[in-house]
C-alpha cells in the first residue's frame, strides 16, 4: 500500500509540475521528483528484501524440520542405547548390529524423503535472490538515469531525457509490483515444498524409533538372563 501511495505522487507530481521560471526553482522542483524516486525504490527494494528474508527463513526452518530435527532424535536414541553399557558392555555390544543397521538404514531414508524438497528448496531461494537482484538493479539504474538528467544544461535535451524518466518510473513501478507479488507467491509456495517430505521423514523415524525399541527390549532380556 505505501509503495502503491508513492507511485501515485509521483503520477501526481510529473502532471502538475508548473513551467520553470528560474533556475533555483527548477532546481527545487527536480530535487523533490528525486526525492519521490528515491523513496519509490527505497520502498520497493526494502519490501522485497523483507520478503526474500520471510522467504529464507522459512526455507531453513522447513529444511532442519525435514532433516535436522529427525536426524537430532535419531542421534540421542543411539546416544541413550550407548549409555547403557553403564548396566552391560556385553549386552550393548550384542546389539551393536542392530544398532548400525537402523541408523543406516533410517539416515538413506532421511536424504531419499529430502532430495525433492531440498532441490526444490534451493531452487526458491535462488529464484528469490534473482527477483531481489533484479528490482534493486532496476531501481538504482532509474535514480541514476534521473541525476543524469539533473545535469544536462540543454533544456530541450533534459525535457526529453526527463520524459523518459517519467515513462522508465513507470515501467519500474510495474515492474516492481509484480515483483512483490511474485515474492509473495514464493512465499506462499514454501509450506507445500517440504509437506511431502515431512511426511516421509516422520514416517522412516516412527520405524527407527521402533527399531531402537526393540535393541533396548533385547538389552533388557540379554541383562535379565546374565543377572538371573
Amino acid at each position: 500500500m505505501k509503495s502503491i501511495l508513492i507511485l501515485l505522487a509521483l503520477a501526481l507530481a510529473a502532471v502538475t509540475a508548473a513551467p520553470q521560471t528560474s533556475l533555483d526553482e527548477f532546481t527545487e522542483v527536480e530535487i523533490n521528483e528525486l526525492n519521490v524516486v528515491d523513496k519509490m525504490v527505497s520502498a520497493a527494494i526494502h519490501e522485497a528484501e523483507a520478503l526474500a528474508d520471510d522467504i529464507v527463513k522459512l526455507v531453513e526452518h522447513q529444511l532442519l524440520e525435514i532433516v535436522m530435527y529427525p536426524m537430532h532424535q535419531l542421534e540421542q536414541a543411539v546416544s541413550d542405547i550407548d549409555a547403557r553399557r553403564q548396566e552391560s558392555e556385553e549386552c550393548v555390544a550384542n546389539e551393536a548390529l542392530h544398532v548400525a543397521g537402523t541408523v543406516e538404514t533410517a539416515t538413506v531414508d532421511f536424504y531419499k524423503c529430502g532430495r525433492d524438497a531440498t532441490t526444490t528448496s534451493i531452487q526458491l531461494v535462488l529464484d528469490t535472490k534473482k527477483a531481489v537482484l533484479q528490482l534493486t538493479y532496476d531501481g538504482y539504474s532509474l535514480v541514476k538515469e534521473v541525476r543524469s538528467c539533473m545535469k544536462k544544461t540543454n533544456s530541450v535535451m533534459k525535457k526529453v531525457c526527463k520524459a523518459k524518466c517519467s515513462v522508465d518510473a513507470g515501467l519500474f513501478a510495474y515492474s516492481g509490483q509484480k515483483s512483490i507479488r511474485h515474492l509473495i507467491g514464493l512465499r506462499k509456495t514454501v509450506p507445500a515444498v517440504g509437506t511431502d517430505a515431512k511426511a516421509c521423514t516422520l514416517s522412516a523415524t516412527e520405524q527407527a524409533m521402533y527399531e531402537f525399541g526393540m535393541v533396548n527390549e533385547n538389552i533388557d532380556v540379554c541383562i535379565y538372563n546374565l543377572t538371573h
